[in-house]
């Protein structure tokens, strides 16, 4: 169980950092994207837990292949100065289906942690999914708007933006990290009987 908590942790670590050395993403995100299926998949087997989560990474999967060459840090992600384009399009899909996982990877945690009976892991699960989906789903929205501002207002929401988005994905990596600590634990625990 750990090792599914560890490959999903994994997973997403290489889909949030994006580093290039010339023209090639040395963190290549389909590679993040495998680790989450395989990560998933092992929950799966675990404790007959379905949900669509798998097949959205999958997709990701293949349609995230363009991200190996493509510097998505040069795509301005909040749309500033930038017009209706193919890339555009595409990475504003790509992160919509990346929230979507998100959020089935969630529904999956609730119910692990519900199995569990660990309370204020269930809490604490419930509150990172409720900010998580807030902050991401804001940012979705306001995403359009900014197209079409400019100045300190527009840099200060793209700040905010910025800052909460990481902040929210770092939320989340560490409820991941919980969640593996909590499986070792319970591990040991049936171990010592």
């Amino acid at each position: 169980m750990p090792k599914a908590y560890s490959q999903l942790t994994w997973g997403f670590i290489l889909i949030l950092l994006d580093i290039h050395l010339f023209v090639i993403d040395i963190l290549p995100d389909p590679v993040g994207y495998f680790l989450i299926y395989q990560g998933l998949e092992l929950l799966e087997h675990i404790y007959g837990k379905k949900n669509h989560s798998k097949l959205i990474a999958l997709m990701l999967i293949i349609v995230s292949i363009p991200t190996v060459v493509m510097d998505q840090t040069k795509m301005n992600a909040f749309g500033i100065g930038s017009q209706l384009s193919g890339w555009r399009i595409y990475t504003d899909v790509l992160g919509l289906m990346q929230v979507v996982l998100i959020f089935y990877v969630f529904l999956i945690l609730i119910k692990v942690v519900k199995e569990m009976s660990d309370h204020q892991l269930l809490q604490q699960t419930n509150n990172t999914f409720k900010w998580y989906m807030g902050i991401m789903l804001s940012i979705t929205f306001l995403q359009p708007f900014l197209m079409n501002m400019f100045g300190a207002v527009t840099t200060t929401i793209v700040v905010i933006s910025a800052v909460s988005y990481l902040l929210v994905n770092v939320f989340f990596l560490v409820l991941l990290h919980k969640f593996k600590k909590s499986g070792e634990h319970e591990r040991a625990e049936l171990l010592d009987q």
